[in-house]
């Protein structure tokens, strides 16, 4: 192991000094970084499964339209309704999974229906079992969507546990399964 020192300049006398500074950390446990761990076998880079690497590429997209106003039937980043927003960030993420819908309910039809939700899942919300309102996964209980009404409106992130929304959740659809 190489040994960290470090310099300090002596008040009294003008001078630098230079101490090891091992004296003053705790001991050092665990391996050198220096040294491979030879317990380990290289089993080369790591690469994602494609399913994984699209998923990641359709939360990139989705968070890339965070602050985007709420403008009913818009389609674009100068304003967006919740099924454009869903429209566009698949069109430009997963292209080959489409062509997509444009109005929310019609997200029931695409996909396949999955039990619990993951990252990339498409929700779907309703009421009196009507759908109105579609959203994006982000985790077992976050989703980014456009959102029309309340204190935050446009493309924001919300948590199935504020509000209404775990209430009104209707389906969750997975793409590519």
């Amino acid at each position: 192991m190489s040994r960290l020192s470090f310099a300090r300049e002596t008040v009294s006398f003008g001078t630098t000094e230079t101490e090891d500074i091992a004296a003053f950390l705790p001991p050092v446990r665990g391996l050198d970084f220096s040294e491979p761990r030879q317990d380990i076998p290289d089993k080369g880079p790591i690469a994602p499964e494609y399913a994984s690497e699209q998923i990641l590429k359709l939360i990139a997209s989705a968070l890339a339209w965070l602050g985007t106003p709420y403008l009913l039937g818009g389609f674009s980043k100068a304003g967006v309704d919740c099924s454009g927003f869903i429209h566009n960030i698949l069109s430009s993420s997963i292209p080959e999974l489409g062509p997509f819908p444009r109005r929310s309910e019609e997200y029931a039809l695409i996909g396949a229906e999955a039990a619990a939700i993951e990252p990339g899942d498409i929700l779907l919300f309703a009421q009196d079992k009507v759908i109105y309102h579609v959203g994006l996964a982000l985790s077992s209980h976050t989703f980014i969507h456009s959102a029309s009404e309340g204190a935050r409106t446009g493309v924001i992130i919300s948590s199935l546990g504020e509000g209404n929304w775990s209430a009104r959740l209707f389906g969750v659809r997975r793409l590519g399964s």
